[in-house]
């Protein structure tokens, strides 16, 4: 557990002198980088692919790969693609966890780009809940008025059936 700016130790923590180092942007691990709000944001994309996926984040990928000669960092979403590919809210990772999570703080979103983007969702959601009752409504109608017709057919066969049995009558008298 982080307790102010010290360390409490605890056995299979995941927490720094910094912060939880699963939840940090990589800018935070270098010495020397800039530190805007972006790294605020992807630590809130990490916290959202948490939440849809339901677990803790988990990186056992490397940092890094070797092409060639050359070492080039892994993208964040390819190191935590099992999170994101666990998710039970898909809509919602990939259009705000997965870009809070890019590896160049430059092309992150902002706090209120992400905020536009939940309201977006929102509104979504709420247009597909009213299509859907429309339907459910059009589907009521159209199963009532087949009841109707149902009702209407039955009672003209009754009604024939009656006139049938009455002429019966009057021919057996």
């Amino acid at each position: 557990k982080l307790s102010g700016a010290r360390i409490v130790h605890r056995q299979e923590s995941i927490v720094t002198q910094m912060g939880a180092p699963y939840y940090m942007a990589p800018e935070m691990r270098v010495e020397g980088m800039e530190k805007t709000c972006a790294v605020d944001v992807f630590s809130c994309g990490v916290m959202v692919i948490e939440m849809c996926s339901g677990r803790p984040p988990c990186m056992l990928k490397q940092e890094f790969r070797q092409v060639g000669d050359v070492i080039v960092p892994i993208e964040e979403a390819e190191r935590r693609s099992d999170d994101i590919a666990r998710s039970h809210y898909p809509l919602i990772t990939q259009r705000i966890g997965v870009p809070s999570i890019v590896r160049n703080a430059k092309n992150r979103p902002t706090a209120s780009r992400l905020i536009r983007e939940v309201l977006l969702l929102r509104l979504q959601e709420q247009e597909q809940r009213a299509e859907r009752a429309e339907q459910q409504a059009a589907l009521h109608a159209h199963h009532a008025a087949i009841a109707e017709q149902h009702a209407e057919r039955a009672e003209q066969r009754a009604e024939e059936a009656e006139q049938r049995t009455d002429e019966a009558e009057q021919r057996a008298d």
